[in-house]
């Protein structure tokens, strides 16, 4: 009886070709995965910053200020001073409370003011007063894959809610 010493090229190649098919068809599902969890990240930090400023507006009595920039996809938080609302572009001049860049492939689809218009560029601001509401509205956040997230701001309330968008 004959001992074997090793694999044969045609069994290595046999298990290479196996592995990469199997890869092949499994990357494309964690990939997407990945940008769910990214989306949903950025929703849950997202409505964490709105429930942030509205909980400081109305334990400091002041107003806060929450920036939406579109074209960096980030969140800032800022607070008014004295009774000046300060550019939130010019960053120098700004005391940023809390500041969230957007994960890679997540992005602000668009904004709808309470008085229902849509904004889909530039940077779009909400208010927070020391009374809890706010100046209201509706974000989207979407995904490369066309996935949505929609908060909702209550003006009256002030208080902000997580929702997914069905297609």
């Amino acid at each position: 009886m004959r001992l074997r010493q090793g694999y044969t090229l045609v069994e290595l190649l046999i298990v290479l070709s196996i592995i990469s098919i199997v890869s092949a068809l499994m990357v494309p599902r964690v990939v997407g995965h990945i940008s769910s969890m990214n989306l949903r990240t950025a929703s849950q930090k997202t409505i964490a910053t709105l429930r942030y400023a509205r909980n400081r507006a109305v334990s400091e009595r002041a107003i806060y200020i929450v920036a939406l920039n579109f074209d960096k996809r980030c969140i800032v938080l800022f607070k008014r001073k004295n009774g000046k609302t300060e550019n939130p572009s010019s960053e120098k001049r700004l005391y940023t409370e809390k500041r969230y860049k957007l994960p890679s492939g997540v992005r602000f689809e668009k904004f709808i003011t309470s008085k229902e218009e849509e904004r889909k560029q530039g940077i779009q601001k909400m208010f927070f007063f020391p009374d809890g509401s706010s100046s209201g509205g509706k974000i989207f956040l979407s995904n490369t894959r066309g996935q949505q997230y929609l908060i909702q701001i209550d003006f009256i309330t002030g208080l902000a809610k997580l929702s997914t968008v069905s297609q």
